[in-house]
């Protein structure tokens, strides 16, 4: 079992979140990643990642319509 870095799990995340699509919820998040890479990293320090750049993404960066839903701008 390979496991993925912090920065790969970034990249990621950025990369879903950032997916021309309607809205997008926490656990679609994790599960994008967990779909890409099921082996790679286990499930809490996956959140853990996303979470912390959930919580300090600028509105530029990430729109957040309401609780729990992040979009692009």
């Amino acid at each position: 079992m390979s496991t993925l870095s912090a920065n790969e799990i970034r990249q990621l995340r950025r990369e879903i979140v950032l997916r021309p699509a309607d809205v997008m919820c926490f656990r679609d998040i994790v599960a994008g990643i967990m779909r890409l890479h099921p082996d790679a990293t286990n499930r809490t320090t996956i959140e853990a990642q996303i979470a912390t750049f959930l919580v300090g993404a600028s509105r530029e960066e990430i729109s957040k319509p309401t609780r729990g839903l992040y979009m692009p701008p």
